[in-house]
């Protein structure tokens, strides 16, 4: 649209041309750093058990290992005392007499008494062996599923990060697309003259122009972009809902050049308005000589 103009006083203002469009797309921009947040804390959570996990399965095994040390050494030991009641038992088949033959059988008999506990030593730390090395099984399988697990969280990080650090682009393009520029209304001393050319941007529904939405819920709208004369560029497609109306929202939806299509999904919050909202607008945003242009489509949305 050109402007032909006499001015000869003019008043300078302000002006943001979609408040809305920049509010809804810092408030998606806060909800992924939330995400992202949540994010973090599972990851140090999955980090945290991974490393109590790795901890406990060490020492499991340094107790293992001690456990079998102390095996062999009770084996080495008995193997001696055995040899020991061997010789013991040979002096007292050459006893010479009674008195002899006493003594050297209490030597005998309290070698023996050694020897059962031993035995019982070495069977109770033999038993304590397998349990050990059952409790080594188990945190070697619960050391993998704390891996597998920090691995999943560790992608999930860094999906959501890289998901922020994309949307950020958005909204600093979104910010800059918005601020507030400085815009005469002129006065003018004779007329001012419009002339109306065909939108560049076409853009209708290819979904129902009246939709059900229960509270708490989403729905998906298709919509189709033709541009014409030649405009090319990104284009925005978004929600607008009529004043007094809350809790119905969609993320803004960008249309590569390449693109014709897009799905905008419509939110219902748990508390969003009910009623039939007659006024909602499907809006297309593009940018055409250096202006941001808007195209909008009527939407109706039920909320039962």
């Amino acid at each position: 649209m050109k402007i032909q103009k006499g001015i000869w006083t003019a008043e300078v203002v302000n002006y943001i041309r979609n408040p809305q469009l920049l509010a809804r797309t810092e408030q998606e921009y806060k909800k992924k750093e939330a995400e992202q947040a949540a994010q973090s804390k599972k990851l140090e959570a999955a980090k945290k058990q991974q490393a109590d996990k790795t901890s406990q399965l060490a020492d499991a095994n340094k107790q293992l290992a001690q456990q079998k040390k102390n095996e062999q050494a009770l084996i080495q030991r008995i193997n001696t005392e055995n040899k020991t009641l061997g010789k013991l038992k040979t002096d007292l088949e050459k006893s010479e007499d009674e008195k002899q033959k006493a003594a050297r059988q209490k030597l005998v008999d309290s070698k023996m008494a050694e020897l059962k506990k031993l035995t019982g030593e070495k069977d109770a730390i033999s038993n304590a062996i397998k349990s050990t090395s059952k409790k080594v099984a188990t945190l070697t399988a619960q050391l993998k599923a704390a891996q597998d697990a920090f691995k999943k969280e560790s992608a999930a990080f860094e999906a959501a990060k890289k998901s922020l650090a994309a949307y950020k682009k958005t909204l600093d393009r979104v910010r800059k697309e918005q601020a507030a520029k400085k815009t005469k209304y002129a006065e003018t001393e004779d007329r001012l003259v419009f002339y109306v050319h065909p939108a560049p941007l076409v853009l209708s529904l290819k979904s129902p122009a009246e939709v059900s939405l229960t509270q708490g819920k989403t729905v998906q709208v298709k919509i189709e972009l033709a541009r014409k004369d030649k405009v090319t560029g990104m284009a925005a497609v978004s929600l607008t809902v009529p004043p007094g109306v809350k809790g119905i929202t969609a993320a803004p939806v960008m249309v590569a050049p390449d693109q014709k299509t897009a799905v905008v999904t419509i939110n219902a919050a748990a508390d969003a308005t009910k009623g039939k909202h007659q006024f909602c607008t499907v809006r297309g945003s593009i940018m055409h000589d250096s202006h941001q242009l808007h195209v909008d489509v009527p939407l109706t949305i039920t909320v039962p």
